[in-house]
């Protein structure tokens, strides 16, 4: 079975303002994939302040809220995918929680 979850109700109003047409996830049966994500604020679509440990924190939390609407939480993870520009940020992205 596969779902497409295109939005989640949490998300839905943010993703339609910002003009992002991506799956927020899909699901095959009991595997889901979650779409790439960025340290975006939902409400302006801007770049939020701070380094790497802030972005990582806001990113994580956005999959927490993706993966609530869909019944799941970051216990549920079992592979993570991280592209830093620099990898001098490494141990500040592995410091967010």
């Amino acid at each position: 079975m596969i779902r497409v979850h295109a939005t989640t109700p949490s998300l839905a109003a943010a993703m339609e303002r910002l003009n992002i047409r991506n799956a927020a996830a899909i699901q095959v049966d009991n595997t889901v994939f979650l779409s790439g994500l960025t340290a975006v604020d939902t409400e302006t679509g801007e770049l939020i302040p701070g380094g790497i440990r802030e972005h990582a924190r806001h990113t994580l939390e956005l999959y927490r809220t993706i993966l609530a609407d869909i019944g799941l939480s970051l216990d549920h993870v079992v592979k993570v995918n991280a592209y830093l520009a620099d990898p001098a940020d490494r141990l500040g992205m592995l410091d967010a929680q």
